[in-house]
């Protein structure tokens, strides 16, 4: 049995004014053990704040002992230089010590009733006393002398638990964490979350455990931490070894024992049954002594948002609490060196440690990402062109090539939601290896939502980019600033403040070199037309949802090294019309089956999940669906409007892929554009004898666009008998609403467009039949087979018109 005195159990309840819940609740108990005399040395420095004694107690403060020398180990209060403990590593002394000594402990640790009563001969002895005055030692200004009975073990006294005890001072009042102690205990604590748990993997019968810290620097104060925690083990759990991996290792000729290439003390504790601890930085590629013994690999929690701020609580008291917001995304932190967090500890304020953090991951050896990256990233070939532009130029303006006037400006990212627009400029960010600045409107109003906090939000945005240059500055969302331009309201005023701001640091490009800014939006017609204009956002990509060509290298992203050698066409036809983020629910899906089913990931999986999320459609829909389809390809055809290039079905209904050429379209060009959006409806109702509601419901339907189209011709392009221009396109419907007389020009111009569809179908229906059997047969048609089909029918196609039928983007299909 030791000779120490009871430690402080890690399961009594944290002190109120530290308690928070779960494994931070056990940090703050651990840190109470810590600050005990046998580790306080190592562990804490005393705050630079703390209280000074009263000028009354200097005289005896004199004369009285230092309560905690006598609890230092000898050899530090002699000087040793080889177990001191300066520095932040915890050493505990030699290696491969039991935990019935812990680390960094005296030979004999002293109780309080010896430190009462010192040794004949001890250094550092309280003043002679009068025979008149007691025994114990106390400053003259206590109004009681401390009790003697507090020195001793309430358990070990019958009926002295009974008696009342005094509330317990704060272990740690006057003390700082060291920030290396800070961190171990922290992210062991949220590794293990209570002592219950900790004990259960680390003193278990047999238990043998490797724990990889992730950084060497931390696995010495690592083992100091674990063995103070553990020094109070139960009786019954057996005593627990706990050692450097690098320190257990038996280097040279010497093989001998039963565990060849092991040190003795280790070998011993391995035959007396104790439990194995051991500390290494990394634990992927075990040295075969070690590896020999099948233990059980511990990695420590990461560092992240929560443990950084705890310890900044802890560390940094000085600096007001910052917000998750405020610092960089847990993945990211993960990576940060010490040295780099250490630096960052040290800034004179809570920006200026953020501004640091953030500047050290740009600036830190990341080295190569897993998985895939931007070159992967499936995208549209005018989207890659103009991605591959702006990275070369920015390389080549970084190298002295390239002035920075002819650098390309930034670009809008226009898509429906979940097309990858933010992931695209996550992956310019991390490609191009220069600093990132994410923000949007809501964030920009966190601080305040006058126009005034919004641009001084922002110009302190745009500032600090151009400190930390090359830079990207992301803005998404961008249609929430407004336009200035619609009808005006209440908030006009605001709009155009901060509209005018934006457009200010956008105009001060040319005097930020190194910045370039890319935005993103789902609703570019609601964007002002000056952030629009050459200069500011140069280009408009757009990024629609993967077309089936782009399917399977979309599904692969998603897998990253998952299934490498796997054939993902097949499945890619069955996910026609999938956004990007339906394909990476569709996986995590499939990743999630195969866990359940604790298999390896495999195709089943992704066609299971998929069957889940997107069940195929019935054989009667399935038929009516191929039969609107095959009447937009027809009619397109035929009218000339633009030969399709692929039909396909999928499970959320059908769509018609058609060349889009940007010339100036004329009446009879819309005409047959209105002839072939209403062409779905019309083969429904001559091959069906009704129609159904796939032609409309979405505002990208084919009854929402004929409707626009025809509104369109009637105010805006002077293409009919009133030359009057009313709204621009995209204003079409809030004039619809307003006018009954043009609803009804409107409506008589969709009928009749309709009319025409089914005369011009029911002359074909022979082709027509044959189209829709083959697409209900095969799921989709292309190139050449596609071509042959359209033309058995004798029509050639003359010309090309402007309008879409059936845009390439199958976010606008029809859907049944």
């Amino acid at each position: 049995m030791s000779d120490a005195a009871p430690a402080r159990s890690l399961s009594s309840a944290p002190d109120p004014a530290t308690a928070t819940a779960g494994w931070q609740a056990y940090a703050e108990q651990i840190f109470d053990r810590l600050a005990e005399p046998t580790h306080a040395f190592w562990a804490f420095d005393e705050a630079q704040n703390a209280p000074e004694d009263e000028e009354d107690n200097d005289d005896m403060d004199d004369e009285q002992d230092d309560p905690a020398a006598d609890d230092l180990p000898d050899r530090e209060k002699e000087g040793d230089a080889g177990d001191t403990h300066d520095s932040q590593d915890g050493d505990g002394g030699a290696a491969g010590r039991p935990l019935d000594r812990p680390a960094g402990a005296p030979e004999r640790a002293t109780t309080g009733l010896e430190q009462a009563r010192p040794e004949d001969g001890a250094t550092n002895t309280p003043a002679e006393s009068s025979d008149d005055e007691p025994d114990w030692d106390h400053p003259e200004n206590t109004s009681a002398p401390e009790d003697p009975l507090d020195w001793l073990d309430p358990e070990q006294i019958p009926g002295l638990s009974t008696l009342p005890i005094p509330p317990r001072c704060n272990p740690r009042e006057g003390l700082i964490p060291r920030m290396l102690p800070a961190l171990s205990v922290l992210r062991l604590a949220k590794t293990f979350g209570s002592l219950e748990s900790l004990r259960d993997r680390l003193l278990a019968r047999g238990a043998i455990t490797v724990i990889a810290t992730g950084e060497a620097a931390l696995d010495r104060t690592i083992e100091g931490v674990v063995s103070a925690i553990l020094s109070d083990r139960p009786r019954s759990a057996p005593a627990l070894f706990i050692d450097m991996m690098a320190d257990v290792l038996e280097h040279g000729s010497s093989q001998k024992g039963s565990f060849p290439g092991l040190r003795e003390p280790l070998q011993t504790a391995l035959l007396r049954g104790r439990s194995v601890a051991l500390v290494a930085a990394e634990a992927l590629d075990l040295p075969k002594p070690v590896a020999g013994l099948a233990p059980e690999i511990i990695p420590l929690a990461p560092l992240d948002r929560q443990i950084l701020l705890h310890a900044l609580r802890l560390i940094r008291p000085d600096i007001p609490e910052l917000g998750p917001d405020d610092l960089p995304e847990d993945a990211a932190l993960a990576e940060l060196p010490l040295a780099s967090l250490a630096l960052a500890f040290r800034s004179p304020d809570g920006p200026s440690l953020a501004r640091r953090l953030a500047q050290a991951l740009k600036t830190s050896p990341a080295g190569p990402k897993p998985g895939p990256g931007l070159h992967d990233f499936p995208l549209p070939q005018p989207v890659r062109d103009a991605v591959d532009q702006l990275r070369a130029d920015l390389e080549d303006w970084q190298q002295g090539r390239l002035p920075w006037e002819d650098v390309t400006r930034g670009f809008l990212l226009y898509g429906p939601p979940g097309s990858g627009k933010t992931e695209l400029a996550r992956l310019i960010e991390q490609d191009a290896g220069v600093s990132f600045h994410a923000s949007s409107l809501a964030k920009l109003q966190a601080s305040g939502s006058r126009g005034s906090e919004v641009i001084r939000e922002l110009r302190a945005l745009f500032a600090e980019a151009a400190k930390t240059a090359p830079s990207i500055i992301f803005l998404d969302e961008l249609d929430a600033w407004g336009d200035r331009a619609r009808a005006h309201d209440h908030n006009s005023s605001w709009t155009d403040m901060v509209v005018g701001g934006l457009l200010e640091c956008l105009d001060g490009f040319d005097s930020m070199e190194g910045v370039l800014t890319i935005a993103a939006t789902n609703y570019p017609h609601k964007i002002d037309a000056a952030l629009r204009r050459p200069g500011r956002f140069d280009q408009l990509l757009t990024l629609g949802h993967p077309d089936p060509d782009q399917l399977p290298a979309a599904i692969r992203w998603h897998l990253g090294r998952d299934l490498p050698d796997a054939d993902l066409t097949p499945l890619a036809r069955l996910c026609i019309g999938m956004s990007g983020a339906d394909i990476a629910r569709l996986v995590r899906g499939a990743r999630a089956l195969a866990r359940r089913q604790r298999e390896p990931l495999a195709l089943r999986h992704l066609e299971a999940s998929l069957a889940e999320t997107r069940p195929p459609l019935d054989d009667a829909l399935h038929w009516r669906v191929a039969v609107h389809e095959a009447g937009h390809a027809i009619a397109s055809h035929a009218t000339g409007l633009g030969t399709p290039q692929r039909i396909a079905i999928h499970a959320a209904g059908g769509y018609v892929e058609t060349p889009n050429i940007s010339t100036s379209p004329t009446k009879a060009e819309m005409d047959a554009a209105l002839i072939t959006l209403m062409s779905g409806r019309a083969a429904e109702r001559l091959f069906l004898g009704e129609v159904s509601a796939g032609a409309g419901g979405a505002e990208d339907s084919d009854l929402a666009k004929a409707t626009d189209l025809a509104t369109a011709m009637e105010i805006t392009f002077g293409l009919t008998e009133q030359l009057i221009w009313r709204a621009a396109p995209k204003d079409v419907d809030r004039v619809l609403r307003a006018d009954a007389d043009l609803r009804t020009r409107v409506e008589s111009r969709l009928k009749d467009a309709e009319q025409r569809a089914m005369t011009l179908l029911d002359s074909r229906k022979e082709g027509l039949e044959r189209l829709a059997r083959e697409l209900a047969g095969d799921g989709m048609l292309d190139g050449d087979r596609l071509r042959d089909l359209l033309s058995s029918e004798g029509t050639t196609c003359v010309r090309r018109a402007t309008v879409s039928v059936c845009p390439s983007d199958p976010n606008s299909a029809i859907s049944p």
